[in-house]
Parts: structure tokens; sequence; C-alpha cells
């Protein structure tokens, strides 16, 4: 019976995949590490079975004890350097079965925008193609310096990428990611939809957990993998348009979609200090290396998920989950690597 070690339970990811994880094999242990002892008592009331540390990335004890005592560790909160060699370097220490260590990064990590943001870019990230794959990865990234501690260990370490990530999460705290539930509220606030110029840059539509939970499966993991679909794109326009529509259907704005703005990068900025990078970039991949593996996409598709997730937002706004919203409605002035967890 496997020992898993899941950091960022509370968030978007690592919550949702801590709901997937208990549901598909309620045999296994996990242990969680939580901030605050309230937060632990949060996880434990959804989830009975589990262990829960009190803790931070900065506390490297901590983490590098529950790391030896795991088969596989789940890096899903922010990337921290330290605390991932640290798991690392202690899980090359123990004797035992070959351990594993999954590093979520951003989708920031890949975005681009080489011809403009809101323009379409030839760039297509394949995670079979690793050395094209590890050059697009900017050199100060922890990404690097984590791999590299993996191979100098012999400890099996994989970085996965996801593609834009959308939809209700499932775990106990943040039930939503960044990019499309923050452009819906901002749509939803200014009573129309815009895009970042011509709002022609592409995403995947449809995505599903970042890991897999196969743990036969882990030992043979290795450096990075896109986490995409082969699902048809969805221009950021299209996008917007089909936000409007939903909103409109709900009497939440009233100028219909033809009346999308397209604002210069500067402009949108106003709107949210990332919009460029965050509704204006590109970002598009094949999962060719994790599909050898066994994973495919699942759930909805973006187009599909789009309408629960505009009615969540306007009943946000309307302020009928007041608590709920406070305790993980994402800010615009919190840490950048806290915002980057949530993508």
């Amino acid at each position: 019976m496997p020992t898993i070690f899941l950091t960022g339970a509370t968030g978007y990811i690592g919550g949702h995949t801590l709901q997937l994880i208990t549901t598909q094999h309620p045999e296994w242990n996990i242990i969680t590490l939580l901030r605050t002892g309230t937060q632990a008592k949060i996880i434990r009331k959804q989830f009975p079975g589990i262990q829960t540390v009190v803790g931070s990335l900065e506390d490297l004890d901590v983490v590098a004890k529950c790391a030896a005592e795991a088969d596989v560790v789940l890096q899903l909160a922010s990337s921290h350097l330290d605390s991932s060699t640290s798991m690392i370097s202690s899980m090359a220490r123990t004797p035992g079965k070959h351990k594993t260590l999954i590093q979520l990064s951003s989708l920031s990590t890949l975005q681009n925008a080489p011809n403009g943001y809101g323009k379409p870019s030839d760039i297509i990230y394949n995670d079979l193609n690793q050395p094209t794959f590890i050059a697009r990865i900017p050199a100060h990234s922890p990404e690097h310096s984590i791999l590299s501690a993996g191979k100098q260990s012999g400890v099996s370490t994989a970085i996965v990428c996801p593609g834009l990530i959308y939809g209700m999460g499932k775990g106990p705290v943040r039930k939503r990611a960044t990019t499309v539930p923050e452009l819906i509220e901002a749509i939803l606030k200014r009573g129309r939809g815009f895009v970042v110029g011509e709002g022609r840059n592409p995403h995947h539509q449809r995505t599903s957990s970042p890991t897999n939970t196969n743990t036969d499966s882990t030992a043979s993991l290795a450096n990075f993998y896109f986490l995409a679909s082969p699902s048809p794109l969805i221009s950021m326009h299209d996008l917007t348009q089909g936000i409007v529509s939903i909103a409109m259907s709900h009497n939440a704005i009233t100028l219909p979609s033809h009346t999308i703005e397209h604002l210069p990068p500067k402009h949108a900025t106003q709107i949210h200090p990332w919009a460029p990078m965050l509704w204006g970039s590109n970002c598009v991949g094949r999962s060719d290396r994790l599909h050898d593996l066994g994973w495919r996409a699942q759930g909805p598709c973006l187009a599909d998920a789009l309408e629960e997730m505009v009615d969540f937002e306007v009943e946000l706004l309307a302020g009928r989950d007041e608590e709920t919203s406070c305790a993980w409605r994402p800010n615009v002035g919190v840490r950048r690597e806290e915002i980057v967890a949530c993508f």
C-alpha cells in the first residue's frame, strides 16, 4: 500500500487531486502539509482518513521527514526550490522502494507571445521532444534545478506543466482557478466583453488532473510533461463571446458579444496587472510522453464547462457565498507564486 505526501491540499489543483486520489484509492496512505491548524481541520473534515501535518514549505525539516515516509511526493503547492530539493534528498537517503517526486509547474512557464499579445503563435510544445521542450523553460526557473537534483540522487522526478485549467474544483477550500474565472469576473464587473489585442491567441479546450494516480507507472517518470488534450483549440475572442452570451442569458450584462472591446495590452493591465500574459498569450502543446504512460484527458471541454463557471461568478458577485468567497478567492495583491499555483 503506497504512501503519498501531497502539498497544496487547500489549493485548486491540490484539493482537486486529493479528492480524486481518495476516491479512486481510499486504501492509500496520504500525508498532507497544511499551513495552519484551521486548514488541517478543514482537510480532515472532508478526508478523515488522511494524516495532516502543520507547516509550510519553508520548514525544510518537516517536509523532509514527510517525504522520507512517502513512496510518491506530489508537490502541488507553489514551486519552491529549497523544499523540493530537500524532499528529494530525504527520499534518496531513505532505503526501500523506488521513490518519485512530481512537481507541478504553471501555465506561465510555457506561455508565449512572440508575435505580440492577442496574436496566434506557431509554437507547439511536444513533451516527447525534451531538448526543445526544456529549452523553452526560462533558465532561472526552479524546475531545472529540481530535475537536476532528482537525476543526481536517483529519485524519479517529473515536472508537469498544465495547459489552461478551468472548471469547478472539488477540493474543500479553493474552488476556482485563475485565468478563466478572473476573465469572467472582469467581464461581469465591466458589463461587457473584452480581449487583449486581437484576441486570436489560442488555448486547449480540455485538461484534467495533473497527476497519474497509478503508482506502478511513476517509476518510469522523468523530465517534463505537458498536460493538454488533442481537442480543438479555442481563441480568447471565442471564449469571451461564450462568456458574454451566458452572462446575457442571466441578465448579468446587457451589451451583446459584438461589442467586445479590443484593448491594447497597456490598457488591459488596468483591469489586471497580468492581463497581457493571462489573456493575451499562447500555450499550445502535445502530451505525447504522458499519453505513452496511459494518460488521457477527461472531463468536459471548456465550452461545456463555461456555463457553470459563469453561474458561479455571478453568485459570488451577488454576495450569496461570502464565507466561501473570502476563504479562497484569489487576490491580485498576493505573492506571485501563490497566484501561479492556482493557474
